[in-house]
């Protein structure tokens, strides 16, 4: 009786759910109609992957939207005939057989439409291909627009990022001694596709001992040894939204230099998030943390930059680094992540994922503790 009380309450979040997303979705296709659809343009082409799965919910593979001040289109492959049926609502499918140039210039041409804007290479390979008048390239818009995100948006990231962080929970008991990287990276990702990931937001990083100084290393057969730092960086997705945490902890006791790198990390960790506040640039918030571990001796060994955004792809913006000089908006989600790797001795980073706010952040990490853990 239980159970079947538990199914009931399961299916009636989920039918709540995707009244949520669809609802949302819905939203940002009449926002998208009224700031890009006018007397001249009749039409915006929707290419990118990731830009088409935030207007229309589609998830899969080789597809292209139109949107019209009518109709709406999503091009398909025939693979995926069935799946855009199931994942959007208040979209024509179409099925593309060889060539799905050649599909959207028919639709086009069906409705009428001499007058286009949207995401293509060139203007003059978009009139040639879509055989239109005129061609607006918009490549950038949808990208930019992601950048803030809305409340749909906001809770899927928090559930990814809780997923992920009770995900290193667990791993804390079983990594050992003789334990392998390449096993603390599959219980990991064993874990959050048990607890609701979908899959990985990126390849899984953990190394260990001097193999820690590899920032973005691969998990290798290297079995984990007393007084090895252990570095994790991984993530869940939820519902297409990615999570992004690293860890570092030692397997007993760390040496006096790994102690210290520890502890500069952390601190540049800690002052460098409770410094983030929208409105402060990306290349002012990465000189922040540069300044705190170059004053610690460690300025030649921080080799990335601070940080970046988060959301339907793990790396996407705003940039936290150097090169970072578009101002943070409120409501965004980015990464703060400084690092010091030293080579032969090993490598410390810890990162939260944080939602910018006008005044400070929201740690969506904060249940992965940071403190030095020695197991």
């Amino acid at each position: 009786m239980i159970s079947l009380i538990n199914v009931i309450i399961n299916i009636k979040c989920e039918i709540r759910r995707r009244a949520i997303m669809l609802n949302t979705k819905n939203l940002e296709l009449k926002f998208l109609r009224e700031n890009q659809l006018d007397s001249k343009v009749k039409a915006f082409l929707i290419k990118d992957k990731y830009n088409c799965n935030y207007v229309t919910g589609y998830t899969g593979e080789f597809a292209a939207a139109i949107i019209t001040g009518g109709n709406n289109y999503i091009v398909v492959n025939s693979l995926y005939a069935e799946q855009v049926k199931q994942e959007t609502t208040g979209y024509i499918p179409v099925v593309y057989s060889d060539d799905a140039n050649e599909t959207i210039a028919q639709i086009l041409e069906n409705e009428q439409i001499k007058d286009i804007a949207g995401e293509f290479i060139s203007e003059e390979e978009a009139c040639s291909k879509y055989r239109v008048k005129s061609a607006v390239k918009k490549n950038d818009y949808l990208t930019e627009k992601r950048i803030i995100k809305n409340q749909f948006e906001l809770d899927c990231v928090k559930k990814a990022n809780q997923i992920s962080c009770d995900a290193f929970n667990h791993c804390l008991g079983l990594i050992k001694p003789g334990i392998t990287e390449l096993e603390v990276a599959a219980e990991l990702e064993y874990y959050m596709k048990k607890h609701g990931s979908y899959h990985t937001s990126f390849d899984t990083i953990v190394v260990s001992g001097i193999r820690s100084a590899l920032p973005h290393g691969t998990p290798g057969e290297k079995k984990i040894e007393i007084g090895d730092p252990v570095t994790m960086d991984f993530g869940a997705t939820y519902r297409s939204y990615c999570a992004d945490i690293t860890r570092t902890v030692f397997v007993g006791n760390p040496t006096d230099e790994m102690k210290n790198i520890y502890n500069v990390v952390l601190d540049a960790q800690k002052r460098t998030t409770d410094y983030v506040k929208s409105g402060l640039t990306g290349a002012q918030i990465d000189s922040y943390a540069r300044d705190i571990i170059a004053k610690a001796g460690y300025g030649d060994c921080f080799v990335h930059g601070l940080g970046h955004g988060v959301g339907l792809q793990i790396h996407e913006a705003p940039s936290l680094n150097r090169r970072g000089n578009v101002a943070i908006p409120e409501n965004s989600v980015v990464t703060v992540e400084p690092g010091i790797y030293k080579s032969q001795t090993g490598g410390v980073r810890i990162e939260d994922s944080v939602i910018v706010k006008k005044d400070g952040v929201e740690v969506l990490t904060a249940s992965a503790d940071k403190k030095l853990i020695i197991l």
